[in-house]
C-alpha cells in the first residue's frame, strides 16, 4: 500500500532522530506519522524504552533522573498528541462507511482468525520471511548487537507490536510488520559489524603488522 512506504520512511527517520537525541525535530515527524497510521504510537513507546534502558548504565540516580527530565515531557506530549489527532481524524471521517468488523470506528478484532493462521504449518515460512528472513539472526545473535539500550528496546517493541497485531491486524498480511524494519535494521547492522566486519578488519590489521615486521 502507498501509505506503507510513507510509514516506513517516517519510522526510519524517527528512529534516527531518537538515537541521535534530536527530540524537538522528532515532533513534526511524529505528527505526520500519526496522520498517516495509528502505529505511530510506537514511536513514543520506543523513545521511552530506549531512554529507560539507556539510564541503566548511568552511575547515579541523579544522572538517570536528569535524562528523564528531558525525555519524559516529549513522551507525554507525543502520547497526548496521538490521542488528540486520532480523535480528530475519527470525528472528521465519522460518516465514512466502515468494514463490518470495525464496530467502534477504531479497530477490528481478529484474534481468533490470527490464532488459526499461526497454527497452520504452511504459514510458518511466511512469518519467518518478515524483515528479509533476518528475525532469526536478531534472536540468535542478540548479544552481539552491542548497544544494550537499542537491543532491549527493539525486543520489547517487537513483542508489544506482535501482541497488538494479533488483536487488531490480520497476521498473514506481513506488511503490518513493515515499520518494525526501522527498529530491526540498525540491530542487524550492528550484529554484522560486531560479529564479522570488525573482527575481519582487526585480523587484517594484525596480519598486515606481522608482514611489515
Amino acid at each position: 500500500m502507498p501509505y506503507d512506504v510513507v510509514a516506513l520512511a517516517i519510522f526510519m527517520t524517527a528512529v534516527w532522530l531518537i538515537l541521535t537525541d534530536r527530540y524537538l525535530a522528532l515532533m513534526p515527524v511524529f505528527i505526520l506519522g500519526t496522520l498517516n497510521r495509528e502505529t505511530s504510537i510506537f514511536i513514543p513507546i520506543f523513545l521511552g524504552l530506549y531512554s529507560w534502558f539507556s539510564t541503566e548504565t548511568r552511575p547515579s540516580a541523579r544522572g538517570r533522573w536528569a535524562r528523564w527530565r528531558v525525555v519524559g515531557p516529549y513522551v507525554a506530549v507525543q502520547v497526548l498528541l496521538w490521542v488528540a489527532l486520532r480523535l480528530w481524524i475519527r470525528e472528521l471521517f465519522i460518516h465514512n462507511p466502515l468494514p463490518p468488523d470495525v464496530g467502534s470506528g477504531w479497530f477490528g478484532l481478529h484474534l481468533a482468525g490470527n490464532l488459526k493462521s499461526l497454527a497452520k504449518p504452511q504459514q510458518w515460512p511466511l512469518f519467518l520471511s518478515v524483515f528479509g528472513f533476518t528475525l532469526p539472526l536478531f534472536i540468535a545473535k542478540f548479544d552481539m548487537i552491542g548497544d544494550r539500550a537499542l537491543s532491549r528496546a527493539t525486543a520489547v517493541v517487537l513483542v508489544l507490536w506482535t501482541a497488538s497485531m494479533l488483536f487488531v491486524g490480520v497476521i498473514v498480511e506481513i506488511r503490518i510488520f513493515n515499520e518494525l524494519t526501522a527498529f530491526l535494521a540498525p540491530c542487524v547492522g550492528l550484529i554484522l559489524w560486531n560479529q564479522w566486519v570488525r573482527p575481519a578488519r582487526w585480523a587484517s590489521g594484525v596480519a598486515g603488522t606481522g608482514q611489515r615486521a
